[in-house]
């Protein structure tokens, strides 16, 4: 059973973080501004997940959504 903790727009992208708890276990998503999931973390600690869901961006593994990309030419 998934149960949502708490969820929050990321400002400037349109993006979102979501905090869920999946049998027991801290899942952490990072999606984009089209709803396309960027980044996914499965963690035993709360507190660890708590940073997580607060500060996404401190971690490598998270990419940077703020970034523009070059069109193409």
């Amino acid at each position: 059973m998934i149960l949502e903790i708490d969820a929050r727009m990321i400002q400037g992208n349109g993006g979102e973080v979501c905090w869920q708890l999946d049998d027991g276990a801290h899942v952490i998503t990072v999606t984009d501004g089209e709803g396309t999931v960027q980044a996914l973390f499965r963690l035993a600690d709360g507190l660890e997940a708590r940073e997580l869901f607060e500060h996404p961006f401190a971690r490598a593994a998270v990419p940077n959504l703020f970034e523009r990309t070059l069109a193409a030419v």
